[in-house]
């Protein structure tokens, strides 16, 4: 199995008036293609640093990161932009929706910055939004949205690009116990149909029950943890015809 993530002796050194914080401490790392990881840990103890680092948000101060064969460590921002925009899914734990846009229109949003054809876009933004459940919300606006439909207008975002790296940050902490449900049964429901390598950063164990690995961050350390015991019911065949319809559309246009 290849490996979608691999991180050697990365650390990430924060300079602040009041002196260094060291948020990450020579972490070695490596996650599986299509697997899904779970990284557990409370508040400051470094997740939010990871997830950032793997995605390509920020840079380590020092050692090496390859994300999806590609060492993205030292690439300079433009090649980094589009690596991130066309490989990478991120699920913000504060949505990050843009208020001004539509719920259509948000998710529409990164492909037409990858340069896809409006009517494409706006086909796929209308399929991902239906296997999110908001399929009769796509013309409201983020405002007009409660949290659990916020973050499922987000999570239709962040596959807008049809990513091969999905990363969570605290996806359930915002939302009830119904949206929560909704929202780890569709992230399972990809990973397993769609084959997506998925990391979500938690500190609840119901959430890293979903999770193949489950790893513990404390301190900028990185350690093996237990995976909890939990159970999430999925609905593959849905995803999986709309995943087919979505891949029809990718197809006419890469």
């Amino acid at each position: 199995m290849s490996e979608a993530v691999y991180l050697e002796g990365v650390h990430k050194i924060y300079r602040t008036a009041a002196g260094e914080v060291h948020a990450l401490r020579g972490v070695t790392l490596k996650i599986p293609s299509a697997t899904a990881t779970a990284l557990m840990g409370p508040s400051g103890s470094g997740k939010t640093t990871l997830l950032n680092i793997i995605s390509t948000l920020d840079r380590p101060t020092s050692g090496t990161v390859v994300v999806l064969g590609t060492d993205v460590t030292n690439l300079d921002e433009r090649r980094l932009e589009r690596f991130r925009l066309l490989k990478i899914g991120y699920l913000f734990q504060s949505y990050n929706l843009v208020p001004y846009l539509t719920a259509l229109q948000n998710v529409m949003l990164p492909m037409l910055a990858a340069g896809m054809p409006r009517d494409l876009a706006k086909a796929k933004a209308k399929l991902l939004l239906r296997l999110v459940g908001l399929e009769d919300s796509a013309e409201r606006y983020p405002i007009q949205l409660s949290g659990g439909m916020q973050q499922r207008a987000a999570l239709a975002r962040a596959l807008a690009n049809s990513p091969e790296l999905l990363i969570l940050d605290e996806p359930t902490s915002n939302v009830d116990l119904e949206n929560a449900s909704a929202i780890l049964s569709l992230i399972l429901a990809l990973n397993k149909a769609w084959r997506t390598t998925v990391i979500i950063a938690t500190h609840d164990p119901d959430v890293a029950a979903i999770a193949d690995r489950v790893y513990t961050v404390r301190g900028g350390y990185v350690v093996d943890g237990e995976i909890p015991k939990g159970e999430i019911r999925i609905d593959l065949e849905r995803a999986k015809d709309i995943y087919d319809k979505i891949r029809a559309i990718d197809s006419t246009w890469r």
